[in-house]
């Protein structure tokens, strides 16, 4: 078992490899989608913009945390990314240091799974990671070769 505080450090870490991926991104790439029906790149860090906070107020019931999640996304630019991600990735921790271990292991429906609310939690860090790697392929797709593993998993440059 890790910590809360182990948790929230792996978090934090996901958060700043996102914004360590963001600086690899060409400025051409910013509108490159694979395919016609997925996100672009933009659309992509729009939502990883906020989907962290939007589903720790989901999670601790706020059945209408979504409901301006697409006004909020549409708030991001390329421009703006790394100051509003700096500020969710700021309030990530915040939320999660406010949650007792027992509000952690109450019963919460996300869903349609029920489970103890950290489970639920436990997913947004999956979908830092997913979407992370999401990210990452879009900048390999966009012609840059000179990033790798240590970009993606350790969100620094190779030496």
């Amino acid at each position: 078992m890790i910590t809360k505080d182990q948790f929230i450090a792996s978090m934090l870490h996901e958060t700043s490899v996102i914004k360590h991926l963001f600086t690899k991104i060409p400025d051409t790439a910013f509108d490159y989608k694979p395919t016609e029906g997925q996100r672009s790149t933009l659309e992509l860090l729009q939502y990883l913009a906020f989907v962290g906070t939007t589903a720790i107020d989901f999670f601790n019931g706020n059945a209408s945390a979504f409901e301006n999640f697409d006004a909020k996304k549409q708030t991001v630019t390329r421009e703006n990314f790394l100051e509003t991600f700096t500020a969710e990735e700021m309030k990530i921790k915040e939320l999660l240091d406010a949650m007792t271990e027992e509000q952690l292991m109450e019963e919460a429906t996300a869903f349609g799974m029920t489970s103890p609310r950290a489970l639920h939690v436990f997913n947004i860090l999956k979908w830092l990671v997913a979407y992370k790697m999401q990210l990452f392929l879009y900048i390999k797709a966009n012609g840059v070769t000179d990033i790798g593993t240590i970009n993606v998993w350790g969100g620094k440059d190779a030496n």
